[in-house]
């Protein structure tokens, strides 16, 4: 009995959301999945409407960014929605005219084994769409990129959780320190994943 903590067990760790990209050609072909293990950079590419897509994903610790570029075969050849999206505890909205902001707060119920119920950590994921040719549209809570050379999408994350104290700290905004992340002049395009150090 006096090695069992309070509470007995921890909550369960939970992603933080989706993101989807929903291509007006959902009829994918020759699809192709790689991972070069010296760069980090995860590559998805597939035939489209008889051009070909390809996706580089790369993730830098350094500039706390999730980097995903997009480019087409041909130009202007890039039609998709961009969506970010949780199932419970958030809500999605567009931010200006190339940008989503997905923030919420989780609510758990109250377990005996993990501790008291109510509202915990509260998070946020900020998107920012760099096209390059076309154009950006947003509505209520996803964009619209329409005849794109490349696209590029800047993806960071943040709580309130602290390290410091091994608990929340409500004096941070997960906002607005994702908001801070995003500020920080930086290349774009290709040149982001380029120049993207790894750690």
């Amino acid at each position: 009995s006096y090695l069992v903590g309070t509470p007995p067990r921890i909550r369960s760790y939970q992603t933080l959301g989706d993101l989807f990209l929903d291509f007006d050609d959902s009829d994918a072909r020759e699809y192709v999945r790689d991972l070069d293990l010296r760069s980090g950079v995860a590559t998805v590419a597939c035939g489209q409407e008889g051009h070909r897509v390809r996706r580089e994903i790369f993730a830098s610790a350094p500039d706390n960014l999730l980097i995903v570029r997009i480019t087409g075969e041909k130009t202007a050849s890039l039609n998709l929605t961009v969506r970010l999206e949780r199932k419970q505890d958030a809500q999605t909205i567009a931010i200006g005219e190339n940008g989503l902001l997905m923030s919420g707060q989780i609510i758990d119920a109250p377990d005996p084994q993990r501790g008291p119920g109510g509202a915990h950590m509260r998070f946020a994921a900020r998107l920012s769409a760099i096209a390059d040719g076309g154009k950006i549209m947003t509505t209520d809570n996803h964009l619209r990129i329409e005849k794109a050379d490349a696209v590029t999408l800047l993806l960071t994350a943040a709580t309130d959780y602290s390290r410091d104290l091994l608990s929340f700290d409500r004096n941070k905004a997960p906002a607005a320190v994702c908001e801070a992340i995003r500020s920080v002049p930086r290349a774009s395009g290709k040149a982001v994943i380029i120049q993207s150090p790894i750690v």
